[in-house]
């Protein structure tokens, strides 16, 4: 007779019942589980987002404005004035300060300081000089906010000089104004007006 509080079973037996007591636990954990509500998705989504890196977007850089044209090229200019004075006037493009104040002191000496002269009424040349530098006004227009707001002091010295010169002109002056008020263009205008305008505070 087994003695009381034990089982009779032998030790196999005992082993058999003890793995299946495990294991039908562990089955009914499984479905304790399953019946539980589980986590939305969209939490775990919006976690991840958040440490997720940003994707990197190219953003193109602003496309600078065409510069102008030359007026000797966009006009036709340079086969219609004289080829002495279209040499001068391409100097003035260059970058080299030393080429552009050469390019100045021509044009003062060569051609402005002729037409300060008030023109007999039988002078034809004198006349031909004023129709070639009215002429040639959109190069200068086109050129001299460059030359009067250059680094160079001689650069800037005789551009203003040059300026003041066609402007005192008696016969320039009114043709001058003329273009600036029937033909310029606003921004040809103000780029013009804008840099005479900063040539008055020049300390030089």
């Amino acid at each position: 007779m087994p003695k009381p509080g034990k089982s009779s079973a032998s030790s196999g037996t005992r082993k058999k019942h003890a793995k299946r007591a495990a294991t039908r636990g562990h089955e009914d954990d499984e479905e304790l589980a399953e019946q539980l509500p589980s986590e939305p998705k969209g939490k775990k989504s919006k976690k991840a987002d958040k440490k997720a890196p940003r994707p990197k977007v190219y953003i193109p850089p602003v496309k600078p404005a065409p510069p102008r044209r030359d007026p000797l090229e966009l006009h036709g200019l340079a086969s219609r004035l004289p080829a002495d004075l279209v040499v001068v006037l391409r100097l003035l493009g260059k970058k080299d300060a030393v080429t552009k104040g050469k390019a100045l002191d021509e044009l003062q000496a060569g051609w402005i300081e002729k037409a300060k002269q008030e023109p007999q009424p039988d002078d034809e040349e004198a006349q031909s000089l004023i129709e070639t530098l009215e002429m040639m006004l959109p190069v200068w227009f086109h050129h001299y906010p460059v030359v009067a707001l250059h680094s160079s002091r001689r650069v800037r010295l005789a551009a203003a000089q040059l300026q003041a010169s066609l402007w005192a002109s008696p016969q320039l002056r009114p043709r001058i104004q003329f273009y600036m008020n029937e033909t310029a263009g606003t921004l040809e205008l103000e780029q013009f007006l804008g840099s005479w305008c900063m040539t008055t505070f020049d300390g030089d």
